[in-house]
């Protein structure tokens, strides 16, 4: 005999209180299921007529007046969704909005103000009050007033959303770069910005030269196996991907005057950039660059650099206590190894800002060869991943693409993919040309901007108005318009 047929599971029926209106306007599109009854109760609601009479109403008052009264009208919608008054500077966020309420909150006020806003509302205006101060400008903007007007740059404004966008006076106006003289405005004492000489750049698939390693697939699954990597525990095969360097333990310790010892010990992102800057100063040789008798050894060091992976190495698998361990594997001595190997004396720092510690290092940098610290620099950056802690914490965290890509500005994004490399450059001071832009050479940096976002909506959260800011700040430094920009360069997390 058969077995006898599992028995169906009873049937449940529930009734629930629905605000169509209300749901349909917390969707990015309503389903064909319930899109009748969604239009019939959004009709019946006509938010839209409300937020308009409610946004022509608040441009007429005075503009201190209106924040208040904007975030006496958010406060009450906080207060529904929370169940709890809120200061006006705690970010929502940590008063507890979620990502549900973050979005209901947002077509809440679209609809009672009448205004369009960001989607990335709740990240860049993370409080109450910068969420008022916000949508309290947005309303004093009649839309006849939008537009550039002399000096404007209406399209920096547009991508920018809801921030005005800054009048750039002529006398920033450079000159576009033409092919093999990168230009920038001359500045006070005749400084135009760093001229980009020799470069060394090793990485995953970079074995060989650079056109032969464009479209090559450098992801793999993490499974280390060289001598550098005794300790790693990657977990269940797939579970993580990432552009991984091999025999990162191959290296010559004679040639850089080194003991065995002390090289077993190192960092082997101390090696590599040693052998990046002994690259470099190979090259610079070879085109004639090399520094006169006046300027040799007043070099400036900048290393960006933020993992110690091979120190918890160490500290698992070497039992015997030496001071190679110590200077090996401390990150502030990364950049000072360097200038001791090498015999160079200007400024020599250890840069550590996470993702953004090279670009902080090249920033750095140029702010001292315009002021006159070093008559040279090497920026440099490296970042190896030797054990598993830091991957699985981010992958707990949904940080990491199931896949080990990064779809930046894709709507399939799912995180991003961690990755290895070393590189480094040499950078002096450009030379002005006739017409008071930098001379000709391969590249030049002619601006940079560094910034912090304070208290965003969280400690790691993003924020778009600091990001604007700082590409001001850049396009500033470098006295060009926004126009002038041809090429961007996007981060990779997602």
């Amino acid at each position: 005999m058969g077995s006898p047929a599992p028995a169906a599971a009873p049937a449940v029926v529930a009734a629930l209180a629905m605000d169509w209106a209300r749901f349909g306007g917390m969707l990015p599109s309503v389903p064909p299921l319930c899109g009748e009854v969604v239009s019939a109760a959004a009709a019946q609601v006509k938010p839209a007529a409300a937020g308009g009479a409610a946004s022509r109403a608040l441009a007429l008052v005075p503009p201190e007046e209106r924040q208040q009264q904007v975030q006496q009208q958010l406060q009450g919608m906080v207060q529904e969704l929370l169940g709890r008054d809120v200061d006006p500077e705690e970010p929502l966020m940590e008063a507890g909005l979620d990502s549900m309420s973050a979005v209901e909150l947002h077509s809440g006020v679209q609809q009672t103000m009448g205004v369009e806003l960001p989607a990335t509302l709740m990240f860049d205006y993370p409080s109450l009050q910068a969420v008022s101060g916000f949508v309290s400008e947005r309303l004093e903007v009649a839309p006849a007033d939008v537009g550039g007007g002399p000096g404007g740059v209406d399209v920096f404004g547009e991508a920018c959303a809801g921030v005005s966008a800054p009048v750039w006076e002529d006398s920033w106006a450079a000159p576009l770069p033409t092919a093999g003289a990168p230009s920038g405005a001359a500045r006070a004492g005749g400084w135009v910005g760093a001229s980009v000489g020799a470069f060394s750049s090793r990485g995953p698939g970079l074995e060989a030269d650079l056109p032969g390693c464009v479209g090559r697939d450098c992801v793999s699954v993490y499974r280390r196996d060289d001598a550098e990597s005794l300790g790693w525990q990657a977990g269940a095969q797939g579970s993580y991907f990432g552009g991984l360097m091999w025999a990162v333990e191959g290296f010559d310790p004679a040639g850089l005057r080194l003991g065995k010892t002390e090289a077993t010990l190192m960092d082997p992102q101390h090696r590599l950039l040693m052998q990046a800057a002994a690259e470099v100063l190979l090259l610079e040789s070879g085109a004639g660059r090399a520094p006169s008798a006046r300027t040799a050894g007043l070099q400036g060091v900048y290393v960006g650099i933020s993992s110690s992976d091979y120190g918890r190495l160490l500290g698992k698998y070497w039992l015997d206590v030496s001071p190679y361990a110590a200077t090996g594997n401390a990150l502030s001595v990364a950049a000072g190894r360097l200038s001791f190997a090498f015999d160079w004396r200007g400024p020599s720092l250890s840069v550590d800002t996470a993702c953004s510690s090279s670009l902080v290092g090249t920033h750095l940098s140029c702010q001292s060869l315009r002021q006159q610290d070093c008559a040279a620099a090497l920026v440099a950056g490296t970042n190896l991943t030797l054990t598993p802690d830091t991957c699985m914490v981010f992958k707990q965290a949904g940080m990491l693409a199931a896949d080990g890509r990064c779809k930046t500005l894709d709507s399939s994004a799912d995180g991003y993919g961690r990755g290895e490399a070393c590189g480094a450059v040499s950078l002096r001071s450009a030379e002005e040309g006739a017409d008071g832009t930098a001379s000709a050479t391969a590249a030049a940096v002619v601006g940079s901007g560094v910034n912090q976002d304070g208290r965003s909506s969280a400690l790691t959260a993003p924020s778009g108005p600091a990001q604007q800011r700082v590409l001001e700040q850049a396009l500033r430094s470098a006295r060009l318009p926004p126009s002038a920009v041809v090429h961007l360069q996007l981060h990779g997390t997602a």
